[in-house]
């Protein structure tokens, strides 16, 4: 069981990785090459670069936040990122057939607490994280 929920895990993690990149570097490749910086292969090749070696360079703040931050550490199993991972890449997918714009962070975000509130409650949800994570959401809520 376990080696299905690893392979499961991996597999979506790479079409989230595939559609967070399909989302993310057409704008920053039709930046440089609009303003003709630099010739379309060279953006692309160099788009690559920076996505694949940018988390060994720079770290991983950002996913460390959102492990730590958003949802208790119990809460944060194998099913739970099945679910989470499956929700985000479904909007995703969804959202690029209508062609929607969305954020594929907070789809991974918003499907991460869905898949923890109905696998552990409300209550392995830290609010504060929520709160830092999604501002405008929270701050809609706390004017009413």
């Amino acid at each position: 069981m376990a080696a299905v929920s690893f392979v499961t895990i991996l597999v979506l993690t790479f079409a989230f990785g595939y559609l967070n990149g399909r989302t993310s570097a057409g704008s920053i490749l039709a930046t440089v090459v609009a303003s003709r910086a630099l010739k379309p292969t060279v953006g692309l090749i160099l788009i690559i670069l920076c996505l694949a070696i940018g988390p060994f360079a720079f770290g991983m703040a950002v996913t460390g936040s959102i492990s730590v931050d958003l949802v208790q550490w119990y809460a944060v199993t194998s099913p739970v990122m099945i679910a989470a991972l499956a929700g985000a890449v479904g909007w995703i997918g969804l959202a690029s057939a209508l062609r929607i714009p969305c954020s594929s962070t907070q789809a991974f975000i918003g499907s991460l607490v869905g898949a923890v509130w109905a696998g552990f409650g409300a209550q392995a949800i830290i609010a504060d994280g929520v709160r830092f994570f999604c501002p405008p959401y929270s701050a809609s809520s706390q004017a009413t």
